[in-house]
C-alpha cells in the first residue's frame, strides 16, 4: 500500500538589494504555470509585509515565502527538475 500523504513545502527566497522589483515580477510569473503542474495542489507566494519593531511594522520587500502543497514527493521532484 502506498503512502497517501501530501508533501508540504515552505520555501524562503531572499532577494539581493537592488533587485526587488525585477524579482517580484519574475517570481509572480511562476505562480500560474506551477499551479497547473500535475500534482500541484497549492502554490502561493507571500511577501514579507512587515514585522513589528518598536510599535512599527517594518516591511522587507526582499523576503518572499512560497507555500506549496504537492500530492507526493515524486510530483515535487518532477517540479524541481523543470
Amino acid at each position: 500500500m502506498g503512502d497517501s500523504r501530501n508533501l508540504v513545502v515552505l520555501a524562503v527566497v531572499r532577494v539581493k538589494p537592488g533587485y526587488e522589483e525585477v524579482a517580484r515580477q519574475e517570481l509572480v510569473k511562476l505562480i500560474p504555470p506551477t499551479n497547473r503542474e500535475p500534482g500541484c495542489l497549492r502554490y502561493q507566494m507571500h511577501i514579507n509585509v512587515g514585522t513589528e519593531y518598536d510599535n512599527y511594522m517594518v516591511e522587507n520587500p526582499r523576503l518572499y515565502m512560497f507555500y506549496e502543497i504537492w500530492r507526493s514527493r515524486e510530483d515535487w521532484d518532477k517540479h524541481m527538475e523543470m
